[in-house]
């Protein structure tokens, strides 16, 4: 489902997200939260959230202002609990539930939420209660809390979900079971509601999954207005073995909004859906349009339904219940996951003990994150059908070659034995958020297929697993535990407004779906689109030996109609900033296209033997071709109206080549809009020195590509994964280079973005790059709030540094 909680909250202690649950958080966060963070970081789509811990819950009680403590259960307390007199139960309910609900969260975690409510795009939460002490058991215990997505709400769904502790019904069961109030350590787990075309479980046994299926929000099925579709499936044939439709008349959807004058609805609300539950709580009831009995999900939408559990099923194990919801964008989602005996099968995996240290491989650490999952090994480049490969797998290789690139979106983890922080798999892996290990020697030979490995791209480490307790064992003396969710922008980072343009970096239209609320981020535009791992994707051209096929007359308008729609994606939903789609680079395919890739060869190896033999006038021709699809590809954009897109011509050697891919530019209508540009990347030494030549030529701006910039001008290879310490992006020479770029680009006033890796891997350049005026930084994904900071310290250092030399 696409929905995306990089973070949401900033500076509260023990309140934690989702994707950042740690394996020892469990009595913490509780068992509900716990297990949906299992699988949500394994990769199963999952309702996003955030659990407000017991010690928020505790601290808040503390705040309160009561005659006498809250906790007192003398004889003499006025809150003494009578099991034999039933009013003075009500009375101290109502006492009590009424202080909760009038106190006011402290300010600092209103401030909190309110970045969560910015952050997450969503009309309304849903607060789901939970013991995490004592162990006893809950069911039916407290009703269901929802809220309207403003903070005053919220507020009040936190409160009236930690209230429900203090029903009477419950208070009587608390004294029942000898359990003392302060005894009580309350978790809450808060998830975005999305709106629902249906929402159902399933039973999860070994002989039959129990699947049933209704619609709306599951408010109906709740208070017992309707009855659900219920179909039993065989998990060995995934066949229907029986199909019983419920009959239904009504389904939930939330509003728009809470206004006044839906206000006034609310007692009619209440008293339709028979219960007491706050407004806040106050969806709409519609009536089914179609008869009573026809089935909630078409056969289409019951097919997907039973893909999405299929993973989730293995991963849970033999029995479990699942609660799930399908949004109006046809999507599927985890809600809940129940396991009976407390431990999923993926938990049982996550808790094997490495067989010994011998067993351990490390590497460097290339893509931050951990995952575990069985190893698919490939020892030679060969082609990979990538709809074949497991899903969920930790994929084994020498390097990544173009070829193996269509199957990263569906990795679970990455170790390679050679490349380089800023080769392409290193990249991709980063943008897609799959954690990777490079460098790791030998690791095809010793690396088994099959074995269950667990893949820390945080610390560039590899271990085999097999037996119980082996996270425990092996993280809890090094990794902190106490997280706090940070998000990409918090509110307080964003009143710190900046002046140099932040875009990011993208290459794939799923990695771009990560980001979800992109619309909401303060970043200006897309500052690089690399077509050449986009085209890979898009065509689903997994052997790129092969991709002359997309160059033959009968599958031109195929290769345009895949390009433009995916590009447009991207294209609206950043719009009206720019979106900067880099051309095609030959070098980056092998095959009939680009004529070296020699196996074990190094690229800096192979571009020498590439440009000591000058292409062929067959691959010149193909070449051409492929250039004008895609000036027909943006043609195409610009006549529906995404004019917003703008052309970056890679790796271009003379002013010459310039001309030559402007003549083909020429011959479009693209020329006569005033907001199509055309930049160059400035990734060759020669374009440093002939720059006012190019921009005489035509060049409307340039981006520096400081990954291969740094290559041909210290002579190094950007797939080395060991680099000698000197020879990088903040060696003099590179440092010199940039500069007289930047200043050059200001000079003739055309734009200067830098769009290589160099500002992430060494963030003291960012100093250098404001203090020369570059107009705009272009990072990925994961390094939009750290390059953030790093621009506005940079410029208020600036900013100092000039007011002082006044007062001087």
């Amino acid at each position: 489902m696409s929905f995306s909680l990089s973070a949401i909250v900033n500076g509260v202690e023990n309140l934690y997200g989702l994707h950042e649950i740690a394996p020892s958080d469990r009595e913490v966060v509780g068992d509900r939260a716990f297990d949906l963070a299992n699988f949500m970081q394994r990769g199963h789509s999952v309702i996003p959230g955030f659990v407000v811990s017991a010690n928020i819950y505790r601290k808040f009680l503390e705040t309160l202002d009561w005659r006498e403590p809250l906790f007192v259960d003398f004889a003499t307390s006025s809150l003494h609990i009578d099991l034999k007199d039933p009013r003075q139960l009500q009375a101290i309910a109502q006492r009590i539930r009424h202080q909760i609900l009038t106190s006011r969260l402290s300010s600092q975690l209103r401030t909190s939420l309110q970045s969560a409510l910015k952050t997450l795009n969503t009309q309304a939460f849903r607060f789901h209660l939970s013991l995490s002490s004592p162990s006893i058991p809950t069911d039916g215990l407290f009703d269901p809390v929802m809220s309207w997505a403003n903070l005053d709400d919220v507020e009040l769904g936190i409160k009236q979900a930690w209230a429900e502790l203090f029903r009477a019904r419950n208070l009587l069961y608390w004294q029942h079971n000898n359990i003392q109030l302060e005894q009580l350590q309350p978790t809450l787990l808060v998830q975005l509601i999305p709106e629902a075309i249906a929402n159902g479980s399933v039973q999860i046994n070994p002989e039959f999954w129990k699947i049933q299926v209704s619609a709306g929000l599951d408010l109906a099925d709740l208070w017992g207005q309707t009855h659900p579709d219920s179909y039993d499936l065989d998990p060995q044939t995934q066949t229907l073995q029986v199909q019983h439709l419920g009959y239904k008349i009504i389904s939930y959807h939330l509003k728009s909004s809470r206004n006044t004058q839906q206000r006034d609805q609310d007692a009619q609300w209440r008293e339709f859906a028979q219960c007491s539950l706050s407004p806040v709580q106050s969806p709409i009831a519609v009536k089914l349009s179609k008869s009573p009995q026809d089935p909630v999900l078409n056969s289409e939408q019951l097919r997907s339904l039973i893909e999405f559990i299929q993973p989730i099923a293995t991963d849970l194990g033999p029995s479990g219940l699942i609660e799930w919801t399908l949004s109006e964008l046809g999507e599927f989602a985890l809600w809940s996951i129940c396991i009976p005996n407390g431990i999923s099968r993926l938990q049982e995996n996550l808790e094997a003990k490495s067989e010994a240290s011998a067993s351990d491989f490390k590497g460097v650490a290339a893509s931050a994150g951990q995952a575990m999952g069985t190893a698919y090994v490939m020892r030679t480049p060969e082609a990979v059908q990538a709809h074949l490969f497991p899903t969920g797998s930790i994929l084994v290789a020498k390097t990544i070659t173009p070829d193996l690139i269509p199957l990263l979106k569906r990795v679970g983890g990455l170790v390679t034995e050679q490349g380089g922080m800023t080769g392409h798999g290193a990249i991709l892996a980063r943008e897609l958020g799959i954690p990777a290990v490079i460098g790791v020697s030998e690791a095809t030979e010793q690396i088994k297929m099959g074995e269950s490995i667990w893949v820390d791209g945080d610390r560039g480490e590899v271990y085999r697993v097999s037996s119980r307790n082996w996270m425990q064992d092996q993280y809890s003396s090094t990794v902190d535990t106490n997280l706090e969710i940070k998000p990409i922008f918090s509110e307080n980072l964003l009143q710190v407004p900046i002046a140099t343009q932040l875009m990011v970096n993208v290459s794939q239209s799923s990695s771009w779906q990560r980001l979800q609320s992109a619309k909401n981020l303060p970043i200006d535009g897309v500052g690089l689109v690399r077509s050449e791992l986009m085209v890979l994707d898009v065509l689903d051209s997994g052997d790129a030996s092969d991709f002359s096929q997309w160059l033959e007359p009968q599958n031109q308008s195929k290769f345009i109609e895949a390009m433009a729609k995916d590009l447009q994606k991207i294209s609206a939903t950043i719009a009206p900033r720019p979106l900067f789609y880099r051309a095609l680079d030959l070098r980056e395919f092998h095959g009939s296209v680009r004529p070296f890739w020699h196996g074990e060869e190094s690229e800096l190896i192979a571009l020498t033997r590439f440009f000591n033999n000058q292409i062929n006038a067959q691959n010149q021709n193909q070449y051409s071709t492929l250039f004008e699809l895609e000036i027909a590809v943006l043609n195409t954009l610009y006549q529906s109206g995404a004019d917003n897109i703008r052309l970056v011509l890679p790796f271009v050697r003379s002013v010459e080549e310039f001309k030559v891919y402007r003549s083909y530019i020429e011959r479009t209508e693209l020329i006569h809009n005033p907001r199509f540009q055309v930049w160059i990347m400035a990734e060759v030494p020669s374009v440093v020195f002939l720059l006012s030549e190019y921009i005489q030529a035509g060049v409307q701006g340039i981006a520096i590509g400081t990954n291969d910039l740094s290559q041909f001008l210290l002579g190094i290879d950007r797939n080395q994964t060991h680099k000698p310490a000197h020879l990088n992006e903040l060696n003099p020479a590179m440092l010199k280079v940039i500069q007289q770029l930047i200043t050059e680009a200001r000079t003739a006033q055309i734009p200067c973005s830098i769009c290589g890796d160099a500002p992430v891997l060494y963030p003291e350049l960012i100093n250098h790059l404001i203090r020369w005026g570059v107009t705009s930084i272009s990072v990925n994904p994961d390094a939009l709030e750290r390059t953030y900071l790093a621009i506005a310290r940079a410029e208020k250092l600036l900013m100092l540094e000039h007011s002082r030399s006044l007062n001087q």
